[in-house]
């Protein structure tokens, strides 16, 4: 909802959570972490690499084998 009260258009809600995903990327990307507004931390999960897992990624005490299934169910 916007501040008067009507309902977000679809476009500006995937435009955002487009914006979100690029976001973290790039801070994952260059070795950091990235921090919600809430508190919920990305990162990736190094210790946990092995050849079906390339890249997990942790978003707040869930493990994801991957950065990409991590957006797709949290943003």
């Amino acid at each position: 909802m916007t501040q008067r009260g009507r309902p977000r258009q679809k476009a500006a809600l995937w435009s955002s959570r487009r914006r979100k995903a690029n976001k973290i990327r790039e801070r994952l990307g260059l070795g950091g972490q990235y921090t919600e507004a809430d508190g919920t931390v990305w990162r990736y999960r190094p210790d946990l690499i092995d050849a079906e897992h390339p890249a997990p990624a942790q978003v707040g005490d869930t493990i994801w084998s991957n950065l990409e299934d991590a957006l797709e169910s949290e943003v």
